[in-house]
């Protein structure tokens, strides 16, 4: 089954955006309905959080399909000020229209509107190892030329220049770095220090990443740490040497 993806895979490279967001959306479509499970991660190591990112990838996946580019980190005014998170922002495309539909979006995440929605995070948020407290670590790596650049604001796939299978869209973070799910806070990366912020678990202290097309990987900080800071960045045009990622 994983070689005729691969193949499917192949051919959808070729046919431009639109046809690699179908074969994406198809595959974790599949994953959600437990008819199969990409064999890009272990899923076995951590079946749960692997299901969430799958989920909060095909919500962001979905979003572009909507509408053309993948959410800002940010809801904000129309003065620029940040109100609400991206993950806010996802909501209908995970199944949580009801509960997106509860928020205030011109108003900030601590509004005496918005503010009780905290304690209503969904449960694709939820480290099952954390305590239920409304804040999460499945956060969005930012920065200048990153997948998520504040300055850019709403990215399109084109601007993908390294591909949506090389960009990493999507980390687990330490518990030092949790924020209120609503809130618009992430990880900010250091490219110098690329390792710093992201959880560490199981007995290789590997950690999840989560690509712009879908995939994820394990990895460990014997990462090369070049090779770390290429996935990161969108658009630095650095050849990726897959056995450099440990």
């Amino acid at each position: 089954m994983f070689e005729s993806m691969l193949r499917i895979r192949k051919r959808a490279a070729g046919r431009g955006p639109a046809a690699r967001i179908a074969f994406v959306c198809s595959v974790l479509l599949m994953t959600m309905a437990g008819c199969g499970l990409s064999a890009d991660l272990d899923h076995r190591k951590a079946p749960r959080q692997y299901i969430q990112f799958k989920q909060i990838l095909l919500g962001l996946l979905m979003h572009v399909n909507r509408h053309n580019h993948f959410p800002p980190r940010a809801i904000a005014d129309s003065q620029g000020k940040p109100l609400l998170s991206w993950r806010v922002a996802i909501l209908p495309f995970i199944d949580e229209q009801s509960l997106y539909n509860q928020f205030h979006l011109d108003e900030p995440w601590d509004s005496p509107n918005n503010k009780p929605l905290i304690a209503k995070m969904p449960s694709v948020f939820q480290d099952a190892n954390r305590s239920s407290d409304g804040t999460t670590t499945y956060l969005a790596p930012y920065g200048k030329d990153l997948a998520w650049d504040d300055a850019h604001g709403m990215m399109k796939l084109p601007e993908f220049i390294d591909g949506i299978s090389n960009t990493i869209m999507l980390v687990e973070a330490d518990n030092a770095h949790a924020v209120p799910w609503t809130k618009p806070d992430d990880l900010e990366v250091n490219l110098s220090k690329p390792f710093d912020g992201l959880a560490v678990k199981w007995a290789d202290r590997s950690f999840i990443l989560g690509f712009a097309d879908g995939h994820l990987i394990c990895a460990t900080r014997n990462t090369d740490p070049d090779t770390m800071k290429a996935l990161f960045t969108r658009d630095g045009a650095e050849p990726i040497d897959d056995t450099k990622i440990r």
